[in-house]
């Protein structure tokens, strides 16, 4: 009767591990999911041209994209909110940083969505994939 019960035990177990993990995949977002908007791509540009192409053109975001693979989102956004402009540091908006942030992503080839990229949106949930 023990041992019954301990296979019983061990089934449901490993049954609810299979389904956790399958879970936790499937939830599992990227960058590659749209992630950000057209809308917030294009505000981003005009930002990042009067901010940030004088130093960081696009070869230099693909020259160093691949440190950030794993990383989220979040983890970027805060690195360029604390960062930059190099010479005046967080002086954009959050809402700034953001759009910059969509439109480095646009510009590197990844595809917009319907859903607004934000702090405050599941940005330490998205995480950075190579195109």
């Amino acid at each position: 009767m023990k041992t019954r019960a301990l296979v019983q035990f061990v089934t449901t177990v490993a049954l609810l591990s299979a389904l956790y993990t399958t879970q936790s995949t499937a939830q599992q977002r990227t960058i590659a999911d749209g992630v950000f908007t057209e809308a917030q791509a294009e505000s981003g540009k005009t930002i990042y041209e009067n901010s940030c192409a004088g130093c960081h053109n696009e070869r230099f975001y693909r020259q160093h994209w691949s440190g950030w693979e794993d990383r989220t989102v979040e983890q970027f956004w805060f690195y360029i909110l604390g960062e930059m402009p190099q010479d005046n540091p967080g002086s954009l908006f959050d809402d700034e940083y953001t759009d910059v942030t969509a439109y480095i992503l646009s510009m590197l080839g990844y595809p917009a969505g319907d859903t607004p990229l934000g702090p405050n949106n599941g940005m330490n949930e998205i995480t950075i994939v190579l195109p």
